[in-house]
């Protein structure tokens, strides 16, 4: 069973999430990967959660361009990160 934590808004959650893609500097890439695969989950049930919403709410469209940014930069350090596991496996294969 998973942990759920409650936050007061959607900022703190998401202020939360740009800290843990923050904390995975130096980390392994497959421990990166298996961070923001963790985390985009999350920011895509977010994400539509303000979609729906959106066509109710004037607010949701601000809260969903701002998860948008967090999917982003999630994305963007998981191609890093594989990237950097590739060339890691090529270096391997290379080396014998």
């Amino acid at each position: 069973m998973v942990a759920t934590v409650e936050y007061d808004s959607l900022e703190d959650e998401l202020f939360v999430m740009v800290a843990a893609v923050r904390a995975t500097e130096g980390d392994r890439s497959d421990l990166i990967m298996e961070t923001m695969m963790g985390l985009q989950g999350r920011l895509t049930e977010l994400w539509l959660y303000a979609a729906i919403d959106e066509s109710t709410n004037k607010d949701a469209r601000r809260r969903k361009a701002m998860v948008q940014k967090v999917m982003d930069l999630v994305d963007f350090q998981y191609k890093g990160a594989s990237r950097l596991l590739e060339v890691m496996r090529m270096e391997v294969e290379l080396s014998k």
